[in-house]
């Protein structure tokens, strides 16, 4: 029974051993592949989340930028209004300045006149 028991191994064939190492060069490969796409995957999301933090940014600046000039815009209409107020009160004053003179010399003239010169 002893002989029976001890049966001598079978060496791997050159068939099953090309099997065998088909599976594991496969299996290797496989990794190797798998672990480069999830490399190249977590480097190209920290890429597309530093593209966001920038793309926020700018516009986090564009938007005060655009705050500023809105404000700039009020100031400008608040100047520009009154200025207007301004040239205006000057130009009824001039208007009734060379209204008040052309009265005083309209007076001269008719006593002019009137006292036959």
């Amino acid at each position: 029974m002893n002989s029976a028991q001890l049966r001598p191994t079978k060496p791997i064939g050159g068939f099953r051993g090309g099997v065998l190492g088909f599976c594991v060069g496969f299996v290797a490969a496989s990794m190797g592949g798998y672990m480069y796409l999830l490399e190249d995957y977590r480097k190209s999301n920290e890429s597309i989340k530093w593209d966001i933090a920038s793309v926020r940014n700018e516009s986090l600046q564009l938007n005060d930028k655009f705050s500023r000039i809105d404000a700039l815009e009020g100031d400008f209409d608040t100047l520009k209004s009154t200025l207007t107020e301004e040239l205006s009160v000057k130009d009824t004053r001039t208007n009734s300045t060379i209204t008040l003179l052309r009265t005083q010399r309209s007076k001269d003239v008719y006593t002019i006149i009137r006292a036959g010169y």
